[in-house]
């Protein structure tokens, strides 16, 4: 199989933990590209994951790297936008997109849409569901006979299963305001494990 051309749109907690610290490893990548606003984060990534190709804006990486997969790991108000224009780029790639890849159903059918018009292959991930703590934890709880489960109460915790003592390098993200409410961002981004 040929090496693959990696992207990664989006430096923050779950792109280090959760991708990079096991991409960089993979002996069938042939190079990373790596991408993110914050020209700090952005820097202190390279210098610790020895990533030469990083750029502080995806348009720039789309047009000067050959990518075969891009990895989109960007705060959710920020996905579906981001999502959109880079599946109108020129380029043939795939695009690979964590939860929640839009902020309703509308928006989510016109990326779909988009994604096949412009025959690109649209990924979205839900990486907790091969998660071992997550497998775990259900395991234990058929174990009570219970019933089924319909919904588990993320108030007391955050749904984060990744080891806490896993290193990654803070950053300082800026606020944006809330055009939804809460309780259904909520859903969307933590109770989809569910």
């Amino acid at each position: 199989m040929e090496k693959l051309n990696i992207g990664i749109i989006g430096l923050g907690r779950v792109s280090q933990i959760a991708y990079l610290a096991q991409l960089v490893k993979n002996k069938k990548i042939n190079s990373i590209s790596i991408c993110d606003t914050n020209f700090e984060l952005l820097k202190k990534i390279s210098n610790k994951y020895n990533i030469s190709k990083y750029y502080s804006k995806y348009q720039k990486m789309l047009e000067n790297e050959d990518l075969d997969l891009i990895f989109l790991i960007v705060n959710r108000f920020f996905g579906e936008n981001l999502a959109e224009k880079i599946l109108k780029h020129k380029k043939k790639f795939v695009l690979f997109s964590e939860k929640p890849f839009a902020l309703s159903l509308k928006r989510a059918n016109k990326l779909v849409k988009l994604a096949q018009k412009k025959n690109k292959t649209f990924l979205v991930g839900y990486m907790k569901r091969c998660d071992d703590g997550i497998k775990i934890l259900k395991n234990e709880i058929n174990k009570l006979n219970l019933g089924r489960i319909s919904s588990v109460d993320y108030n007391s915790f955050d749904g984060n299963s990744f080891d806490s003592q896993e290193k990654y390098i803070k950053y300082n993200f800026k606020k944006i305001s809330k055009k939804k409410n809460t309780a259904e961002l909520k859903f969307l981004n933590t109770q989809c494990h569910s």
